[in-house]
């Protein structure tokens, strides 16, 4: 064996030719699935590619373009207070109007916001050397040009996030890079309201509180209504300037609708030019230039007034501006733009920046309840409290999740915290009553004969790992998802083994019913971005293929139990999320656009036609149309499908007045009530059975409506027990029979059941089926049994 210095020399040469690797457009192809997505899409990547040969070059490249870049700002900034270009930046950016606001629509970026705010911080004070001197100048001037450029920093950034996971050989390369680029761009990937609901039950518990107060100087509480006054008087301060300026500019509109009118009504007669009096006028002219004069004005945070409005000493208010603020300092902007492309973004837990005159302002309002949670973290990390907010923090995440779990599963029995005996390794333990190894699991749910194990993890998302440190990020994910898994699966393993678990107690709980499982990880940090590559993390070796876990986050898995109005619409999107191929064919930066797209579209993938072969032989050689179907897939990159669902919320919440339509799983309207019918019956089977109707096409579905209607007419006119069965072959391992049956006349429900039950299991195995079921009707067109 090589000694370790002959190692590292051989491990330096590969990387140093690792760096140099020629760059082709042509080579796209090769690259995995995700990357190459990401390069064809990219406008700029082929002229990167053309003017580069290799990757050093094209590197050397991008860091030429951004000094380019990162100087202009510099230039066309530097006769104007840093803050007052802020201000027009976050104007521009992140104004919207709630009525109107569709984010597929929305132009803006609070990214830049935070781009310009990097560049004009490094001055180490907000003010020019010569601003005085041009006072009658505004950087409403130059701040099409600014924002312009920082559009082509943040290309330059994506670029060169991009060409480090495409010439870097490592299995985490794409996660890597989609850390990185969730954290540069990204922004409230939570619902507002939500966030302060979380922050309330996580921080607002008095021993938490008390905790906070030791190690902080004041309460989250006390933060958060800081926060939301800040918000309100940015806001209430615009409208002032506006309002100022609406009267004599109504009074300019009039006069001059006025001379329209007269002009239409005496065509060819010479009027004079619409008129108003002078001073009004003038007063107009001014008010329009003070709504844009010193535009921070309406940001710099005024401690007194804050204090005043929330009733706040203003000592606390101190703390709490000093807690979330960001100092100016000297420093190149350069490198700080490189550090914030890469992930390091300064605001996440300090979204204040401060001058060394006093002053300060919020970098943008949206950064301001988002940042509350892990700032506070920050500092009781350090603390002695640190153990009490842990424990409460992991409870909270626990009980939350059963919770929603709860919501989406009527009528299951949950248990939490549960302790059971496991086999130890170490020793030859054959059966459950000999197991002694205890450990524990965060929760079970069963339903039906489906069981739901959910384990919770509250940790955070390191720094590091969120800048796509690949050393980092392994560890991290490893914490909050592989460990994870591994705590589900371990439950699960006993389940198909043993029937069931011994409790810590000695009770034995009995699982010998349960046909389908299904693990779920939640999380408090929102990983959707890394969580949406399901095959990826499979390939990257930190989640395993045989039992995948669904990982979502706290604030979606509770958009989702908001959403679903039927458990087996939960139990299909279970099922297909969990599939690696989905994540393969449907690549998306976020898991509510996934769940939206199964609400709207199934989120189906085609089963290989030779698999389907393989595994039920007996059905023959696939047909022409199904390898047809397979084939014609191709990879759907969703872009944000959460419009109809911001709508709905801001109405919920009384932010927008136009009513909006709560989205819905798309089902034929027939089919939903027949799978409403069987969960008011709740017969052995009945959450499977609905979740395999809901999963049908939609001519399928259409059909299915039309089933038992068609079946009872025919009985009414002859008086006979009339059938109907429909097989589908899935992939194979899911391959369902579905039984439509209607009472014969003066056939009893239990006559029939036993009169039934050996044809469907006669079936069940002619067609090798994985699960059968059968639908009884009477004269109602709702099944009376199952």
């Amino acid at each position: 064996m090589a000694s370790k210095s002959q190692r590292r020399r051989a491990a330096k040469r590969k990387r140093a030719q690792q760096r140099t690797m020629p760059l082709k457009a042509g080579d796209v192809p090769t690259l995995p699935r995700p990357l190459r997505l990401a390069v064809e899409s990219h406008e700029r990547w082929t002229e990167l590619v053309g003017q580069s040969a290799n990757e050093v070059a094209a590197h050397k490249k991008l860091d030429e373009q951004l000094q380019v870049a990162v100087e202009r700002v510099v230039e066309l900034t530097k006769r104007f207070d840093g803050f007052d270009v802020i201000e027009c930046m976050k104007l521009s950016e992140t104004l919207h109007d709630p009525e109107t606001y569709r984010e597929t629509e929305h132009e803006g970026l609070a990214a830049l916001v935070e781009l310009a705010a990097v560049i004009l911080a490094c001055r180490g004070t907000r003010h020019s050397d010569v601003e005085r001197l041009e006072e009658s100048r505004q950087p409403s001037e130059v701040i099409d040009e600014v924002r312009e450029i920082c559009r082509q920093i943040a290309e330059i950034g994506s670029l060169a996030l991009l060409l480090n996971a495409i010439t870097v050989s490592d299995d985490q390369a794409h996660i890597a890079m989609t850390a990185a680029l969730r954290e540069v761009f990204v922004r409230n990937l939570s619902y507002e309201h939500m966030v302060i609901d979380t922050l309330i039950a996580l921080f607002d518990d008095s021993a938490v509180a008390e905790v906070c107060r030791q190690a902080v100087g004041c309460t989250a509480a006390e933060v958060r209504i800081v926060a939301a006054v800040l918000q309100e008087l940015h806001e209430a301060a615009w409208h002032a300037r506006f309002a100022k300026v609406a009267e004599p500019m109504t009074l300019m509109m009039d006069a001059h609708a006025a001379w329209v009118d007269a002009t239409d009504t005496f065509e060819g007669a010479e009027l004079p030019a619409p008129d108003m009096a002078e001073a009004d006028r003038q007063r107009a002219l001014e008010l329009h230039d003070a709504a844009w004069s010193k535009p921070a004005n309406a940001s710099i945070v005024d401690v007194a007034a804050v204090a005043s409005r929330t009733c706040l000493p203003v000592e606390v208010v101190a703390i709490v501006i000093e807690l979330l603020s960001q100092p100016m300092a000297v420093a190149d902007p350069l490198s700080a733009i490189k550090a914030f492309l890469s992930g390091r973004t300064p605001f996440r837990t300090r979204p204040l920046l401060s001058d060394p005159d006093g002053s300060v302002m919020p970098v943008h309002e949206g950064l301001l309840v988002a940042a509350i949670r892990p700032r506070m973290e920050e500092k009781l990390k350090n603390s002695s409290g640190w153990d009490v907010y842990n424990k409460h923090r992991g409870e909270f995440l626990e009980a939350a999740s059963v919770r929603y779990l709860h919501l989406l599963l009527p009528g299951a029995i949950g248990r939490s915290s549960l302790k059971y005996f496991v086999p130890d390794p170490t020793r030859a333990e054959a059966s459950p009553a000999e197991y002694t190894k205890l450990v524990e699991g965060d929760g079970l749910l069963i339903i039906d004969d489906f069981a739901i194990i959910l384990e919770a993890k509250a940790g955070a998302f390191g720094d590091e790992a969120r800048a796509g440190d690949r050393t980092r990020l392994r560890s991290d994910l490893r914490k909050l998802l592989t460990d994870a898994s591994s705590q589900s699966a371990r439950l699960r393993e006993r389940l198909h083994f043993d029937g069931g678990v011994r409790l810590q107690g000695g009770e034995w709980l009995d699982l010998s019913s349960v046909r389908e499982v299904h693990q779920i990880v939640v999380t408090l940090e929102d990983l959707s971005a890394i969580a949406t590559e399901t095959a990826e993390l499979v390939l990257a070796g930190l989640l395993g293929l045989d039992d995948l876990p669904w990982t979502v986050s706290l604030h979606d898995l509770r958009v989702i139990a908001e959403l679903v109005e039927r458990p087996a619409e939960f139990i299909l999107y279970l099922r297909r999320r969990n599939e690696p191929k989905v994540t393969m064919l449907h690549h998306a930066n976020d898991e509510l656009d996934l769940f939206l797209e199964f609400f709207a579209n199934g989120l189906y993938v085609e089963p290989d036609p030779h698999d389907v072969r393989a595994r039920m032989p007996h059905l023959g050689e696939p047909s022409t149309a199904a390898r047809r179907r397979f084939n014609a897939q191709g990879v759907a990159i969703l872009t944000s499908r959460t419009d109809e669902l911001d709508a709905w919320y801001q109405h919920e919440l009384g932010i927008r007045s136009a009513e909006a339509n709560k989205p819905k799983h798309n089902a034929n309207p027939k089919v939903r009530d027949l799978v409403d019918g069987l969960e008011e019956l709740r017969s052995e089977g009945w959450l499977a059975t609905g979740a395999n109707l809901l999963a049908a096409s939609s001519t399928l579905q259409n059909r299915f409506a039309k089933m038992a209607p068609d079946l009872q007419k025919v009985t009414r006119r002859d008086g006979e027990s009339h059938s109907y069965t429909s097989f589908s072959a899935g992939d194979g391992t899911d391959s369902t029979l579905l039984i439509w049956v209607t009472l014969a006349n003066n056939e009893s429900v239990s006559s029939a059941t036993r009169r039934l039950r050996p044809y469907m299991l006669a079936k069940k195995h002619q067609m090798r089926a994985a699960s059968a079921a059968c639908m009884i009707f009477g004269t109602d067109s709702l099944p009376v049994a199952l």
